[in-house]
C-alpha cells in the first residue's frame, strides 16, 4: 500500500480491549495497520543467508523480528522507528508509543506518528489516539487508515464520555437520594422526639392538674370540715348558752315565785295575827 513515500503496509484485524473495563461491550473491531519502513525490510536483502556470522546488529534484530521474536528484536534495534514497531507486535504498547514519539528521521515520521495513534488506542487512551490521527490527516488528508481509525476512536471517547455522564448522575442520584433519607430519617427522629415531648409534657401537665385537683379536693374538703367543725361548735355553743339561759331563767323564776310565795306567806301570817 503506497503512500508516495517508499514503505510497506502490513494489514492486521485485531481486536483492541478498552482499558479498564472487561466486559463484552468493551470489546470493539478495529482495523490497524503497522507501517514498516522499506529500510527495515531491505536489511534482510543485503546480507547473504551464509554469512550470518557477520551480520550487523540490525541485521540480527531484524532476523529476530522475522521470526517473531519481537521483544529481543525490540532490545537489538538502535533505530526509534522499528523498536517501536517490534515493541508494538510484543504488545509493549506503551513503550512503543514512547519510542514512536521519538522518532526524528522525517521519512518515517508520519508512519511513526500513525502507529503512535495506533499505540494509544491499544492502551486505551482514545484523546491522544484521535490527536495523532489528526495530526496524520492534517499531513496527509488521503490517508484512509487514519480515517478509518479517527472515526472509530472518536466513537469510543464519546461513549467513554456518555458513560462517564451516565455514571457521574448516577452517583449524584445516589448521592441526593442517600441525602433525602438522611433528611427523611433525620425529620421522622425529630418527629419522635417531638412526639415523646409532647407526651411528656402532657403527662406532666396532666400530673400538676391532678395534683391541683387533690389539693383543691383536700382544701375544699378541709375547709369543710372546718366549717362543719365550726357549726357544730357554734350549734353546741348556741346550745349551751340556751341551756344556761334556761336554767338561769328558771332559777330566777323560781326564786321570783319562791320570794312571791314567801310574802305572800308572811302577809297572809301577818294578817292571820292582826287578826
Amino acid at each position: 500500500m503506497e503512500r508516495g513515500r517508499a514503505h510497506r503496509c502490513e494489514e492486521l484485524d485485531l481486536v483492541a480491549e478498552r482499558a479498564g473495563n472487561r466486559g463484552p461491550e468493551a470489546l470493539t473491531k478495529m482495523k490497524i495497520t503497522i507501517h514498516v519502513a522499506s529500510a527495515l525490510l531491505a536489511l534482510a536483502a543485503s546480507a547473504p543467508s551464509h554469512a550470518s556470522l557477520f551480520q550487523n546488529n540490525e541485521q540480527q534484530a531484524l532476523a529476530r523480528f522475522r521470526a517473531g521474536d519481537f521483544e529481543a528484536a525490540a532490545k537489538a534495534f538502535s533505530d526509534s522507528y522499528r523498536r517501536g514497531v517490534a515493541l508494538y507486535r510484543a504488545g509493549r504498547y506503551d513503550q512503543a508509543a514512547d519510542a514512536f514519539e521519538s522518532v526524528d528521521r522525517e521519512t518515517v515520521r508520519l508512519d511513526a506518528l500513525y502507529n503512535l495513534g495506533n499505540a494509544r488506542f491499544m492502551q486505551g487512551d482514545f484523546a491522544g489516539a484521535v490527536n495523532a490521527y489528526e495530526q496524520v490527516l492534517n499531513e496527509e488528508p488521503t490517508h484512509d487508515d487514519a480515517h478509518h481509525n479517527l472515526a472509530v476512536a472518536r466513537g469510543l471517547l464519546a461513549k467513554l464520555e456518555q458513560e462517564a455522564f451516565e455514571e457521574q448522575k448516577k452517583e449524584d442520584q445516589k448521592r441526593q437520594q442517600q441525602k433525602e433519607t438522611e433528611q427523611k430519617k433525620a425529620e421522622q427522629e425529630q418527629e419522635k422526639q417531638s412526639g415523646e415531648q409532647q407526651q411528656k409534657d402532657e403527662q406532666q401537665q396532666s400530673g400538676d392538674q391532678q395534683q391541683k385537683d387533690e389539693q383543691q379536693q383536700s382544701g375544699d374538703q378541709q375547709q369543710k370540715d372546718e366549717q362543719q367543725q365550726s357549726g357544730d361548735q357554734q350549734q353546741k355553743d348556741e346550745q349551751q348558752q340556751s341551756g344556761d339561759q334556761q336554767q338561769k331563767d328558771e332559777q330566777q323564776q323560781s326564786g321570783d315565785q319562791q320570794q312571791k310565795d314567801e310574802q305572800q306567806q308572811s302577809g297572809d301570817q301577818q294578817q292571820k295575827d292582826e287578826q
